[in-house]
């Protein structure tokens, strides 16, 4: 079953979202991640979405968020950035600073890292 994850409301600054197959990692996930400044008094046009997606046992690599489903149909951020808009910008940074933290932290990404461990050595 495919599931979005909330998995880090960060501050006033991002917030991260994750989509995987729970119980079964038959895809590469992907890692949405809202950028900007949250709270009473944002609006969309002071964020903006950036993904970045999960070879398993491979890489991190931000891909094209405009064509995300999280990009569609929503009112959270303005837009949603094509991977040429982000890589080698303070942004990827700050996404990749972001995900970091997440995927080192939470407890809910522990199936997706031991898979990562595993393909790394050649186990998969």
């Amino acid at each position: 079953m495919r599931e979005w994850l909330c998995l880090r409301r960060w501050g006033r600054d991002s917030s991260l979202f994750c989509s995987l197959d729970v119980g079964a990692l038959n895809h590469d996930p992907n890692f949405d991640i809202i950028v900007g400044r949250w709270g009473e008094c944002s609006n969309p046009n002071a964020k903006c979405g950036v993904s970045i997606q999960y070879r398993l046992g491979s890489e991190f690599m931000i891909i094209d968020a405009d064509s995300r489903p999280f990009a569609t149909g929503q009112t959270l951020f303005a837009n949603a950035l094509p991977r040429a808009e982000v890589v080698g910008t303070e942004l990827a940074s700050q996404a990749f600073s972001v995900l970091d933290a997440v995927w080192l932290q939470d407890s809910r990404l522990e199936e997706l890292r031991v898979a990562a461990n595993q393909a790394n050595h050649g186990e998969r």
